[in-house]
């Protein structure tokens, strides 16, 4: 009697692989223009990197794909530098104003520096108004280190700023012009500076001088 073996075969079948995660495109284009914003295009760049992050975030989150941490870095990138631009902008227009207050307070320190001539001359001034074209000093002990001399001439005070660092730098070597006015027994003062033209009146302490 013939015996027949029989002989089992088991087939696998391949399961068909899930699809690889792919690196979001918007993440790319997020992370590159992070990159350029710094390099070739700011502010453009920072901007479009922030943008573009962003959808990119949300594809990755909706569709479950790759490239999160590459969308975050342009994202950081983008809002790093549209906040250094922002702070540069500012800066570019707070810093002239700073630069001439700094200016301001340097020229009053020295012009506190000729307050007992100005006192003097306004003294001789009221007691004989008629008078005051004709009051001429010179010369007058320079008060030091602000100014290099100073003298009177016609009723008019001047005075000529020194070189030195305690004297705000645009007004060094200039002249102080001290128009003095007499009103109702009081004597005020036009101050200019005649070398500077209009630019000097950004440097005049407005307490001191009655320009206006």
């Amino acid at each position: 009697m013939k015996v027949t073996h029989m002989t089992s075969y088991t087939v696998k079948r391949n399961r068909p692989s899930e699809p690889a995660n792919r690196t979001n495109g918007w993440a790319v284009v997020s992370l590159v223009f992070g990159i350029l914003s710094f390099v070739l295009l700011p502010v453009i760049g920072g901007l479009i990197a922030v943008i573009t992050g962003h959808i990119g975030r949300s594809q990755i989150l909706r569709f479950r794909q790759g490239g999160s941490g590459i969308a975050l870095s342009g994202l950081i990138l983008g809002y790093i530098n549209l906040f250094i631009t922002i702070l540069g902008i500012l800066a570019a227009f707070t810093l002239p104003f700073y630069a001439d207050y700094v200016y301001r307070t340097k020229t009053a320190e020295a012009m506190l520096e000729l307050s007992n001539t100005r006192e003097e001359l306004a003294t001789q001034i009221l007691a004989a108004p008629e008078q005051a074209g004709y009051i001429n000093r010179s010369p007058i002990p320079t008060p030091q280190p602000y100014w290099q001399n100073v003298w009177i001439e016609n009723g008019v005070l001047y005075a000529r700023f020194a070189t030195h660092r305690k004297v705000a730098e645009p007004v060094q070597g200039s002249v102080l012009v001290m128009q003095p006015q007499a009103v109702n027994g009081q004597v005020y003062w036009h101050c200019s500076l005649p070398d500077l033209g209009e630019r000097g009146q950004r440097y005049l302490p407005a307490d001191l001088c009655a320009n206006k």
